[in-house]
């Protein structure tokens, strides 16, 4: 509202600053003992007020008021209020209907007993500048919420500290912020006031904590009914604490974290907790959310460690090294998941012992680039590094059997989607769903599978819709048919390298073994299928080809050609040769480079790029070759 149309306007003995709706400010004449509230909102502001009507003793509040926020300090002498709103009660208190809210004690006397059955709720500022020390109706009241400026400058606070805190019944209304400690009550308490203990606070009752609208440093627990776990998770669940000191006989301390007195368990590490931690010899078992949200860096394992709970290290933002010690074989057992999540590793190295990494084990770790797995390791649970957008290459050991579904698959950042490549020995169960991912078809996420077993070397090319690949050569094709139906595409940009050779190994599991041109028998001595199982693979065509990483892709390209004389990478290879060149001399080794040049239908043309690269990497025999081969063109910077 324009300030233009407030004016003052007088009712009774008393002056409204006011548009018609709302009234901002107030003038009562001397003596006058009576004020009426005629308008709907009254608002007066505390801090700029500096008026003061001592001889004022009753309010009335008319029939059309609904919202009143007025200084205590306005009207210290008021007895009583008297209300003929719907808004407000009837008493010797302003208090609002609706939640039963103290919004103003005003002044009373010292000798006056505040009394708390007449409200349910107390409201910021409602007893500043109350002269009233004590209080009646503590023990029938039911204050349900107390604003933490409740009782700033009152009489309640004219009392001596006693155990770093002032009290009013069951509210703890103002806390010594210097105090080397502060001890809680017993009983149950309310904090009313939003101070930081600077040290620490002695909890004898843990239900007290949760009073505490803002937690020390450090808290010290002496609440023998605790029983359960879960408790002493709940009630410590805060950024603040950074260490956490038991004297209670089922727990034990070290170096602030809470172990069960038997030093198997480790139960709870504070969440303000930073540094390194290393987990005392003997501990088995991390229970669930111990380490959740903490700010610790680098966590080390003894040997005894057996099992991590779930969500143990859950967002832990900083923590960017660990080591997993000589025990542990199973990262989630018995269902347990979401370990690592949200972790801040660049990379993590598996000891040798270990056999299973679980469900979303390290999903959510944006920064993690390398993962080293051992051999030995047999089970990837699904979704294990789901949403891992930095971790484009993956080297499985010949030891795994399974990867779960959508292992590896990030749809967190479906922007920053890259090619990943996945090196292996042996095709482990449900690959193609682990490393694909359907929603993200049109970013042409490719992923290239590198198999490399006693019966040779082989690639796939697998582009994101892929459903499943089994271990068994059936499950393939089924996989790439139900790609095809599945996502509507007449098609789906898939080949893999499939030579027509007299011998073909017997392995199932080589790519070799597929072929697209439409033939009804794929490859030598496997099983035929018939036309309609192979209708979708005939218009199968190079997944390279729509590659969103440009060197991946003329990598693959001559990958495939060299095991397959494929038509369609002859002609890729010919229309890019420069691009190709460059990528073997990024990606490859020098002897690739000089077979590619060498290939009858390459006649790679000087390129400054190229030839940095090649002196970078001392490559001298294929910059021989380059330079060779260029030596038919007209540029004079090709001499030998």
């Amino acid at each position: 509202m324009n300030n233009n149309n407030y004016k003052w306007e007088t009712v009774g003995k008393s002056k409204f600053y006011t548009d018609g709706t709302t009234c901002t400010d107030i003038e009562v004449m001397d003596n006058a003992k009576t004020v009426s509230f005629i308008y709907p909102k009254i608002r007066i502001n505390r801090e700029k007020c500096q008026k003061v009507f001592s001889s004022v003793e009753n309010l009335i509040i008319g029939r059309d008021v609904f919202s009143i926020i007025i200084p205590n300090k306005l009207f210290p002498n008021v007895k009583k209020v008297e209300s003929k709103s719907s808004s407000y009660t009837t008493g010797k208190y302003l208090v609002e209907k609706a939640g039963m809210i103290l919004r103003n004690a005003f002044g009373q006397s010292e000798d006056a007993a505040v009394d708390f059955t007449q409200f349910n709720r107390i409201g910021n500022y409602a007893f500043e500048g109350c002269k009233a020390k004590s209080a009646a109706g503590l023990d029938e009241m039911r204050i349900a919420m107390v604003q933490e400026a409740a009782f700033v400058n009152s009489g309640f606070l004219d009392q001596p500290f006693v155990g770093g805190i002032k009290c009013l019944g069951p509210f703890i209304i103002d806390i010594d912020e210097t105090a080397d400690e502060i001890v809680l009550p017993k009983s149950d308490v309310s904090f009313c006031v939003k101070k930081r203990p600077k040290k620490a606070v002695r909890v004898p009752n843990l239900n007290a904590v949760a009073a505490l609208r803002v937690l020390p440093k450090k808290v010290i627990i002496e609440d023998e009914k605790i029983n359960y776990d879960d408790a002493l998770l709940y009630k410590l669940y805060s950024q603040d604490i950074e260490e956490i000191e038991s004297h209670i006989s089922r727990y034990k301390t070290v170096d602030g974290i809470v172990y069960s007195a038997d030093m198997k368990t480790l139960i709870l590490c504070p969440q303000g907790k930073t540094g390194e931690v290393i987990i005392p010899d003997g501990v088995v078992r991390i229970r669930k959310s111990a380490f959740s949200n903490s700010k610790i860096k680098k966590v080390i394992f003894p040997d005894t460690m057996q099992t991590i709970g779930d969500e143990a290290f859950y967002a832990c933002e900083k923590l960017k090294e660990i080591d997993f010690g000589h025990g542990i074989t199973r990262i989630g057992e018995n269902g347990n998941q979401n370990m690592f999540s949200g972790c801040a590793f660049k990379k993590i190295a598996f000891p040798p012992q270990i056999k299973e990494i679980g469900m979303r084990a390290f999903s959510l770790c944006y920064e993690l680039e390398e993962v080293i797995f051992n051999e030995g390791l047999e089970v990837i649970q699904k979704e294990a590094f789901r949403d891992c957008p930095n971790l484009l290459e993956v080297n499985l050991p010949a030891s795994i059997k399974k990867v779960g579904k959508e292992a590896f698959v990030c749809k967190a950042f479906p922007d920053k989607i890259q090619d990943m490549n996945i090196n292996m020995t042996t095709i482990p169960e449900s690959l193609g769903s682990a490393i694909t991912c359907p929603a993200n078809m049109h970013k042409a996420r490719c992923v290239n599978v590198h198999i490399d077993n006693r019966n040779g070397i082989f690639d796939f090319v697998l582009p994101c819709s892929i459903s499943a690949v089994g271990s068994a050569y059936s499950n393939i094709v089924n996989a790439f048919n139900q790609m095809a139906d599945g996502c509507g595409y007449d098609s789906v940009n898939l080949r893999s390298p499939s030579p027509d050779v007299d011998e073909v190994s017997g392995s199932p599991y080589t790519s070799s073994n597929l072929r697209t041109d439409g033939q009804s028998e794929i490859g030598r001595n496997l099983p035929s299928i018939d036309d309609a199982r192979l209708w979708n693979l005939r218009y199968l065509k190079t997944a390279y080809m729509d590659a969103s990483n440009p060197i991946y892709k003329y990598v693959s390209v001559y990958k495939t050609y060299k095991k397959t004389k494929n038509k369609d990478s002859k002609e890729f290879l010919i229309d890019n040769q420069k691009h190709v060149a460059k990528a073997i001399a990024l990606e490859m080794e020098e002897k690739d480079f000089v077979d590619f040049v060498k290939l009858d239908f390459i006649n790679l043309q000087y390129d400054a790029d190229i030839v940095e690269c090649l002196e970078e990497q001392n490559w001298n025999v294929a910059l021989a070759y380059m330079l060779e081969e260029g030596k038919n063109s007209s540029n004079d910077a090709f001499v030998i």
